[in-house]
């Protein structure tokens, strides 16, 4: 009962600033230039049609109304339909989160492997080349945009050896260069972070009695170092499975893929008002949960949270 009260307390505390991202993206998709009923008909339509669907849509009432229809939609109805596919928008970014995780998950794992692996490695061999060589493609990795990285491993590996698809979802490798591109985009941060983390217990004093008990770096590193650093890897790590789930935009536009990131481009191109509200609701959950989640972790696994929050 004390975990639910927990998790109960995590999620209130939270809901007033997710009700201001969503008052304030609502507002400013309002605000904007444009008409989403116009780029519905088409610049050819009569006029007596745009005045029709604005009536059907209730965009022809005062902004206060069209909020409060907002919130109630999305209470009853999880965002209302989309303006343009003409189906619930919380069951769109379902169907297109799914094939979102078909990369992100996959990504996650790997980036994670390779980035704790790497930061171990670089501090097993600290004042070395092998460090130096971690450290500068670190640095690199957080520099260079996927714009960038993506179409070069297209024209390689997809233009000039032919062995993956160019783009589009299928059958076969065409998930390859994808989640090859977001571990590779992945790993330059999550190593940074993850050895800025061990290093901050690479020279306490219970680590050099370790050491002086004979044990053996490596050991040190994975069981005394690792285990005391693992609050702020853990909250790297689950940040970013955040970001992964909440869509990748730019990354599924290049390779074509038809994932909750180009849903949301087509979205934000058409003015699909409900789609990208509900988009920001489903954002400002993942947010939450992952919050959350860390806290509730971090809880478990340190008693002295748990005392100190009374639980």
């Amino acid at each position: 009962m004390k975990k639910v009260l927990f998790i109960g307390e995590r999620f209130l505390l939270r809901l007033p600033s997710v009700f201001l991202v969503i008052s304030f993206v609502f507002l400013l998709l309002h605000i904007l230039p444009g008409d989403p009923v116009e780029l519905l008909l088409g610049e050819a339509s009569e006029p007596s049609q745009v005045i029709s669907l604005k009536e059907s849509l209730g965009f022809n009432k005062s902004l206060a109304e069209q909020y409060l229809r907002f919130w109630e939609q999305l209470i009853r109805k999880g965002g209302g339909d989309s303006l343009i596919w003409n189906r619930p928008a919380g069951a769109l970014i379902v169907e297109r989160l799914i094939i979102t995780c078909e990369l992100a998950l996959p990504a996650f794992v790997l980036a994670s492997f390779f980035s704790v692996f790497l930061a171990l490695l670089s501090l097993y061999f600290r004042h070395t080349w092998l460090e130096i060589i971690i450290s500068t493609l670190s640095y690199v990795g957080r520099l260079v945009p996927v714009y960038c990285l993506a179409p070069a491993l297209i024209y390689f590996f997809s233009y000039r050896l032919g062995w993956f698809p160019i783009s589009g979802r299928g059958a076969g490798l065409s998930a390859v260069l994808p989640i090859v591109t977001l571990v590779l985009l992945c790993i330059g941060p999550l190593v940074k972070s993850i050895r800025a983390a061990l290093l901050e217990h690479f020279s306490e004093d219970f680590v050099r009695t370790a050491r002086a008990k004979g044990l053996s770096e490596m050991r040190v590193l994975c069981i005394h170092v690792l285990q005391t650093s693992w609050f702020p890897i853990l909250n790297a790590l689950l940040g970013l499975l955040g970001a992964l789930l909440g869509g990748l935009l730019v990354l599924e536009s290049i390779f074509d893929w038809p994932g909750l990131g180009s849903l949301v481009l087509t979205a934000f191109q058409t003015r699909d008002y409900i789609l990208i509200q509900s988009f920001v609701v489903w954002s400002a959950l993942v947010h939450i949960f992952t919050a959350v989640l860390i806290e509730v972790i971090a809880s478990q696994l340190d008693p002295r949270l748990q005392l100190k929050e009374g639980y």
